[in-house]
């Protein structure tokens, strides 16, 4: 489940951007200071698991959720920092691609064709949890690797929180005048963060119970990496996607790395 995050990290163009906090390369922990020592307590549990369903609920619900077996998607994605698209299985800083995520496969299951650019017609994605670059026999780099889970996974987040180990509610934050319960979510021992797990600090509105923010290690790309996903825009329908999310460096505050608009959804 660490593909839930998100954050395409070149490591060589990463490292001015990233300065002294890589020179040290601690194992970061995004939990809130006052929060250590807290996230098993049943109370918060109880109360991080009963916001995160309000969430489900705010996009259609998990029984309509459960009734879908697949989604398509037509995706347009625009890189504003070019060096870590680079790493990622794209030509140029502008381009769209189509998919088809199979929505409940537990090791994931996923398939994108490029359709702009130099490289349309390229495909890539994942099967039977392994990513694949060209065909579902050939491995793929580790570029690939992060980015085909995260174009799945990062517009159904909301549906999969649950899902973790640890769902504890933190604390409630104003931002842009609006308020937000924080929800903590990871896998495994909640109070001992590790280079390889991650953790998540998931931000739900209090007036819609939507998930609109997030932020995240990146483990992926190292123990001291962290990012973070604004949500956007809901489709309509009667299951709602966000209709784009940008990912950041850092944290909410950080540079935006890129930006992904779904122009077409279709549940199938």
């Amino acid at each position: 489940m660490s593909k839930l995050a998100l954050l395409a990290l070149a490591t060589l163009a990463a490292a001015p951007l990233l300065g002294q906090v890589a020179s040290n390369a601690v194992t970061a922990d995004i939990r809130p200071e006052d929060f250590v020592g807290q996230a098993e307590d049943a109370d918060r549990q109880a109360r991080g698991r009963a916001i995160a369903e309000r969430g489900v609920l705010a996009q259609g619900g998990r029984a309509l959720w459960d009734r879908q077996q697949s989604l398509h998607l037509a995706i347009s994605d625009d890189w504003d920092l070019t060096p870590f698209r680079m790493y990622m299985p794209l030509a140029e800083d502008q381009v769209s691609f189509e998919g088809d995520i199979d929505l409940h496969h537990d090791l994931g299951e996923s398939s994108w064709t490029i359709t702009s650019g130099s490289a349309a017609g390229s495909q890539f994605g994942v099967h039977n949890g392994r990513a694949w670059k060209g065909s579902q026999e050939a491995n793929a780099g580790p570029g690939v690797q992060f980015f085909a889970p995260t174009m799945e996974f990062l517009p159904t987040l909301a549906f999969h929180v649950g899902s973790a180990d640890v769902v504890s509610y933190v604390d409630t934050v104003q931002r842009d005048g609006e308020a937000y319960d924080r929800v903590f979510v990871t896998w495994g021992d909640p109070e001992t963060p590790t280079a390889t797990m991650d953790q998540y600090l998931v931000y739900y509105a209090q007036d819609t119970g939507l998930l609109t923010y997030l932020e995240c290690t990146v483990r992926d790309f190292g123990p001291f990496v962290t990012g973070s996903v604004h949500y956007g825009a809901w489709t309509s329908d009667d299951l709602s996607l966000p209709t784009e999310y940008a990912m950041h460096l850092i944290d909410l505050a950080g540079p935006r790395v890129h930006r992904v608009t779904l122009d077409r959804v279709a549940w199938r």
